[in-house]
């Protein structure tokens, strides 16, 4: 067997680092990646199966683990389409070069669009085919996604949230080359830009800071219009930019004690542009430090014993927070992964009191 096939060759050619592992090939076996899994020893969900396919009659290609099935329901909205069915195994090996149970998604004659399953990402490693029967590639995931130029978490089905920030340190600005005094319009601006992106085919936008030419740029987001939006905002500047392009407030490090007025001139903010205050959502991020012994004086929120905590949950939940974010990373004693999960699971028990 030759180990070189074009798809070794293109990731040769990237640079990308991978390992080559020969198996023995089993036709007869009713699906391709589990029996690889086997004869290589490894975990099923680490073999991930190319599959060609076509939604609304357009070729498209989907990498998914292979021990996993495949929703043609979401197939089909994940590449902005209407139906999904699986292509021909004739259909198959004409697009992409390559013969059944050895289709690569690297180097396929003919580039279509290609999503990757989001679970994928969370591997150390992934094997995919190599172009050859009996022939896997073992590589890091975002190098795979990286050299497919592959969509990531579109076939979630639609969970993803974004978060925006623009920063708090000027040596960061400093280094990209860009003015610390004007973040804040450029905030302004990008997010302009990226609901064109989601929203509008074809897509052209025109600013100080960023330029598209009429383009095609999909597929689109699950979520319609546009995935939804948080801001970690504090400035007036800033919140004024809650109120009228997020979804949601996401306060960090703000008084509970603060955070009721600054909503609600958030909301008031939000009715003037036209927007319906109501739809906004206040998610907290708490910075948590669990003490053994109750703080009497100068607490600050979400320190101090379980109790104290639980408290300070349900004033979080009175001032109308859809979520409370806890984070333990700087309590004390906390030094692995394994305080971590310890702390979260006495949280969990408070917050579901709470």
């Amino acid at each position: 067997m030759s180990k070189s096939t074009r798809a070794t060759r293109m990731l040769n050619k990237l640079g990308v680092n991978f390992t080559l592992h020969s198996y023995d090939y089993d036709a007869d076996a009713e699906r391709v990646g589990l029996q690889a899994a086997e004869a290589l020893g490894i975990q099923p969900r680490r073999v991930l199966k190319t599959l060609m396919a076509e939604v609304d009659g357009k070729p498209v290609c989907a990498i998914v683990p292979s021990d996993r099935e495949v929703s043609l329901k979401k197939l089909a909205t994940a590449f902005d389409g209407k139906t999904a069915k699986m292509m021909r195994p004739a259909d198959a090996e004409r697009l992409t070069g390559y013969h059944v149970g050895g289709i690569s998604p690297f180097a396929q004659k003919k580039r279509v669009p290609i999503a990757i399953d989001e679970t994928a990402m969370t591997e150390s490693s992934v094997f995919l085919n190599g172009g050859q029967r009996g022939l896997q590639i073992q590589l890091e995931p975002n190098d795979a996604r990286k050299a497919l130029d592959a969509i990531v978490d579109i076939l979630s089905a639609g969970r993803l949230r974004v978060g925006f920030g623009i920063g708090w340190s000027p040596d960061e600005y400093e280094a990209a080359g860009v003015t610390w005094q004007e973040r804040g319009k450029r905030a302004d601006e990008l997010i302009k830009a990226l609901k064109k992106i989601w929203t509008t085919d074809p897509v052209g936008f025109q600013g100080k800071y960023y330029r598209i030419p009429q383009s095609f740029i999909g597929p689109k987001p699950v979520q319609r219009p546009h995935p939804p939006i948080y801001m970690a905002a504090f400035t007036p500047s800033a919140l004024k930019r809650v109120a009228t392009e997020a979804n949601g407030w996401f306060p960090v490090g703000i008084p509970l004690s603060g955070i009721g007025p600054m909503f609600d001139g958030i909301k008031d903010m939000a009715k003037d542009a036209g927007r319906d205050p109501s739809a906004l959502e206040l998610i907290l991020r708490a910075n948590v430090e669990i003490h053994n012994i109750p703080i009497e004086n100068d607490r600050g929120d979400f320190t101090g014993t379980l109790e104290q905590i639980a408290e300070d949950i349900k004033a979080a939940q009175k001032l109308g927070a859809a979520e409370v974010v806890l984070d333990v990373q700087f309590s004390p004693g906390v030094e692995t992964a394994g305080d971590i999960v310890a702390r979260m699971e006495q949280l969990w028990r408070v917050a579901k009191q709470a």
